[in-house]
């Protein structure tokens, strides 16, 4: 009996730690980064929509679509004019929450990410000009709840790391700074 007791218990201390599930939809500005051989860098302004869901323990799934502009300059490297932009960015990610205080949340996270991109080089497209790059990505979102229903986030996400055989590395990062409603 003092097992069950025990276990009712800690099962007791469990619940009050634990918030009701939850749905938030929102949108966040992008930046994202991109590294190609230490020599090529592309810097993109994109747009993107998500949502996610929270569960009572406070695990939860996050959907994102997101579209970028084209990169901002036209790059000379070895002397050919440069430009890319991401046509498609499909990301779904598992995350847990982390509750700092009434106000403030961490939420590390982990998932898979694929998106398109669209290459020019001198203002014209090249035999290999659409690009599809996926790999697993990681990141770090900070909450801060400025009303009942209402979030404001920021965060980074390690997107895309490969080492291309014969060019060298190729790196992709996004900063994001955004809003969600919950309900």
């Amino acid at each position: 009996m003092k097992y069950l007791l025990l276990i009712a218990a800690l099962f007791a201390a469990q619940v009050s730690t634990v918030q009701a599930s939850q749905y938030s939809c929102g949108a966040s500005y992008m930046r994202v980064n991109q590294n190609l051989f230490g020599t090529i860098e592309f810097p993109q302004d994109a747009l993107q929509l998500r949502c996610s869901y929270l569960s009572d323990y406070n695990v939860g799934i996050r959907l994102g679509l997101a579209r970028s502009a084209e990169s901002p300059d036209k790059l000379f490297v070895e002397g050919e004019f440069y430009t890319n932009k991401i046509t498609s960015y499909k990301h779904v990610s598992i995350f847990y929450n982390y509750k700092i205080n009434d106000r403030w949340s961490v939420e590390p996270f982990v998932g898979y990410v694929d998106y398109d991109t669209e290459w020019t080089v001198n203002g014209g497209r090249p035999h290999w000009f659409e690009d599809s790059d996926s790999d697993i990505t990681k990141g770090l979102l900070v909450n801060y709840r400025h009303r009942d229903n209402w979030r404001i986030f920021f965060g980074y996400s390690d997107l895309y790391n490969k080492n291309k055989k014969g060019h060298g590395p190729e790196t992709t990062a996004s900063y994001e700074l955004g809003f969600a409603f919950t309900f």
